[in-house]
């Protein structure tokens, strides 16, 4: 009877570890991992005048115009006639990044995140501010993905290994691309697989359905970003392109 209550113990011990890591897991990719948020309260036009002299370019990324963070992450800016803003890359493991817009007195404006480092899929909560600083307004931007949040579809995609909230694999903009048909209420993932040559990739694409709360996962080829400046390239076999078709055919078939 001791070894049953034991073994008993030991199996509803594990099952907590692991809800405890997943939980974990989930709230290290969502967390600000920025140390230096500070600098983000107001636009510093001076900063941006001088062409951000003492910050260096981050050439670690696949994105053009970062600049390197002092702890970590990078970001770039902008002050243009109708916005002036930072769009901030938090360090790896981060899936996401964090949009600061400004008013013209430098005051903030409006902050939150958006899926991905180079979606503008706006998710979670966004914090609208007036001029003076005062909050607004805030608005949750999972709202419109229903049966899903951005946190919740990490961590399919973490247990399912296709990337890494611990290492932050695949989360380069190349590799980890996210967007939202609007019309359908489909979230659609596109995640980097494997390497077959220097001409042709594979990749993982999730489609999250919004209105029934199901998932599907489909596997890929494409050509590299190398190979988009050659035109008229055929299609591949094993392409959305070439696959989408025939599944519809198969399915009038029926």
């Amino acid at each position: 009877m001791k070894q049953i209550l034991l073994f008993s113990f030991i199996i509803l011990s594990t099952i907590g570890c692991r809800l405890t890591k997943t939980d974990d897991i989930n709230a290290l990719s969502y967390k600000n991992t920025l140390k230096d948020t500070l600098i983000f309260e107001k636009f510093d036009f001076e900063l941006h005048k001088n062409n951000y002299k003492g910050y260096d370019i981050d050439d670690e990324i696949s994105l053009n115009g970062y600049y390197k963070l002092p702890e970590g992450g990078s970001f770039t800016a902008g002050n243009g006639l109708e916005e002036i803003y930072y769009i901030v890359i938090p360090p790896s493991p981060a899936f996401y990044t964090i949009q600061y817009d400004y008013y013209k007195n430098g005051n903030l404006k409006s902050k939150g995140k958006f899926a991905g480092l180079d979606s503008g899929l706006a998710i979670g909560s966004w914090e609208y501010y007036d001029e003076s600083g005062k909050l607004i307004k805030e608005v949750n931007e999972d709202a419109k993905f229903k049966f899903w949040t951005f946190a919740k579809i990490l961590e399919i995609l973490h247990n399912e290994r296709v990337i890494n909230l611990r290492m932050g694999k695949n989360r380069d903009p190349e590799k980890f691309r996210v967007y939202f048909d609007e019309a359908e209420e489909l979230l659609h993932c596109e995640i980097f697989k494997k390497q077959l040559s220097d001409r042709v990739e594979t990749y993982w694409e999730y489609i999250f359905d919004c209105k029934t709360g199901k998932y599907t996962r489909c596997e890929y080829e494409r050509y590299t970003k190398k190979m988009n400046e050659i035109p008229n390239l055929p299609i591949l076999k094993k392409s959305k392109e070439y696959q989408e078709p025939l599944k519809e055919n198969k399915r009038g078939s029926l």
